[in-house]
């Protein structure tokens, strides 16, 4: 919590653990009500899963939502009340238990097309008992009919209005964020907008695996408490589970996901979603761990969830989980080893031996994850990094191709969360993958990004020229940069020289800033913030 920001009034203290003292507003309701639809609706992503079968959500799934006088508050999903017979439903109602316990407001959902019964009948005595404030929302009016009836909602005897709204076609959201606003403390004057902007920055971790390789375990154990549901059974949790906490000072969002095993082995249409949820999460993440149950060998999904990482180029903590139970059998290094070489595309990440369910070294692999963090986030010189370009090429050129050889002319460091460095070549055809692939290596090895990954694009010459306009002319301008075609191959020190003169400048910036968007839009960096279509 900022230093400035005034304390909220909370009907009970804040956990010092779940980072900023925002209002905790819980959605509660029997199942198949529509409670993921309308959290969906409300935050503005597709973070829950929302299936016609009841029971889909069985964790608590938690999002920050701004209402429209800026104030913010953490909005929950939660299971549906009452169970539907499957062997989760005493958990689910322990997580709704939790969920509500610490809530500031409950939005009660009802059916407006199934009308008043006795489950919503039992829910509002239990409700009532807890003393907390609640509205009633009657989900599914899409008719005015609908509407009408809603009415018979008031006989649960909770105070004010019942809101009507439909989930799935978004009616009714304006009213009810100003209802829900009416019951959030007055906002602080620098706790509004501000503060949004905050939260987009906390750092965001998602945990990966396979199934039963403990990562919820791990969440609970950070938190201190059983806030997603582990089992031994496999396939326990489903959706992609944002939980907010504070770790030595800083606001954390760990995102726990669904264990991932082989598509053609899913049981039924909510894992196939589930599997894109946690791709979602994967993408919207700024750190990744991918857990490793170490008495296991290192599968074919274990190899596709690492691919999955370095397509996406994210920093990765690699965690050898359950190390408790190794008993001396080999040592952490004897186990990274092995990791690198069946996972050679993750070979330059940090591993961490731990064992979640004893806390052995848990925060050890958060600590790791803000270290890959900071790397993310450095920017270096141009002229630093055309020393090392020149470094690399002195070291291994690429192989020639039809007659040609592909030469680079200088980079620029364009981006990062992932670092992103723009190389102009004369072809970009003419480097290969295999000599990508060194390049970033030793992008890795000559500057501060030792073990993050480095994502490169190339641009060819002609392509800078095709701009035409006021960039060619600045371009040209600068030495005549756009017409040297030699810029690092004939005499690369004197260059490289001239380089870092020149390629720091404030204008060079904005000539190439035009570049910069395209590589960014065309390199799908816009893409990673939209959530995946639904499967199934």
């Amino acid at each position: 919590m900022s230093p400035k920001r005034k304390r909220r009034g909370r009907l009970k203290p804040p956990s010092p653990r779940l980072g900023r003292g925002y209002p905790f507003v819980a959605i509660v309701g029997r199942p198949n009500v529509g409670k993921s639809t309308l959290f969906n609706r409300l935050v503005g992503q597709r973070l829950a899963i929302t299936e016609d079968t009841a029971g889909t959500t069985r964790d608590r799934i938690a999002a920050l939502v701004e209402t429209e006088d800026g104030r913010l508050f953490e909005l929950c999903d939660t299971g549906g009340l009452g169970g539907t017979g499957d062997r989760f439903d005493e958990d689910v109602n322990r997580q709704i238990d939790l969920a509500v316990d610490y809530a500031d407001l409950v939005l009660f959902l009802v059916d407006a097309r199934a009308g008043l019964l006795g489950d919503d009948e039992r829910i509002a005595r239990r409700l009532k008992k807890t003393g907390k404030p609640v509205l009633v929302v009657a989900n599914k009016a899409e008719t005015a009919t609908l509407e009408a009836t809603a009415g018979e909602f008031y006989a649960l005897g909770f105070p004010g209005e019942v809101h009507t709204v439909s989930a799935r076609e978004g009616t009714g959201r304006s009213d009810l964020l100003a209802a829900i606003a009416e019951h959030l403390p007055a906002p602080a004057e620098d706790a509004t907008a501000t503060d949004a902007e905050e939260g987009v920055r906390d750092l965001r971790i998602a945990i990966l695996g396979r199934r039963n390789a403990g990562k919820s375990t791990f969440v609970n154990r950070i938190l201190g408490e059983e806030r997603v549901i582990v089992s031994e059974q496999e396939g326990t949790t489903r959706d992609a589970v944002d939980v907010r906490v504070s770790v030595g000072g800083r606001d954390v969002v760990l995102i726990d996901t669904a264990g991932l095993r082989k598509r053609g082995k899913a049981d039924d249409a909510i894992e196939i979603i589930s599997h894109g949820r946690a791709r979602y999460a994967l993408r919207r993440c700024d750190v990744a761990l991918l857990f490793l149950d170490c008495l296991r060998d290192i599968g074919q999904v274990d190899k596709q969830i690492a691919a999955m990482i370095r397509d996406e180029h994210k920093a990765c903590v690699v965690v050898a989980n359950k190390w408790d139970l190794v008993d001396g059998r080999m040592t952490p290094e004897e186990f990274a080893d092995y990791a690198a070489r069946a996972l050679p595309n993750l070979a330059f990440c940090p591993l961490v031996a731990a064992s979640a369910r004893e806390g052995e070294r848990t925060r050890e692999i958060l600590d790791t994850a803000f270290e890959l963090h900071a790397q993310t986030l450095v920017r270096v010189g141009t002229g630093e990094l055309n020393r090392a370009l020149s470094e690399a090429l002195r070291l291994r050129r690429p192989k020639p191709r039809k007659n040609r050889i592909g030469k680079i002319y200088f980079g620029v460091q364009v981006a990062t969360r992932p670092v992103t460095l723009l190389l102009f070549v004369n072809d970009p055809e003419l480097f290969p993958r295999t000599y990508r692939r060194y390049l970033e290596g030793q992008m890795r090895k000559l500057l501060p990004w030792k073990e993050v990954p480095v994502k490169l694009c190339f641009r060819g010459r002609e392509s800078v020229r095709r701009k035409g306009g006021r960039l060619a002319r600045r371009l040209e301008r600068l030495a005549g940069l756009a017409e040297q075609p030699v810029w690092l191959d004939d005499r690369p020190e004197q260059n490289v020289r001239s380089l870092g003169a020149t390629l720091d400048g404030a204008e060079v910036q904005a000539a190439l800033a035009e570049v910069f968007e395209t590589a960014a839009d065309e390199d799908g960096r816009g893409a990673h913030e939209r959530p995946p279509e639904e499967e199934g």
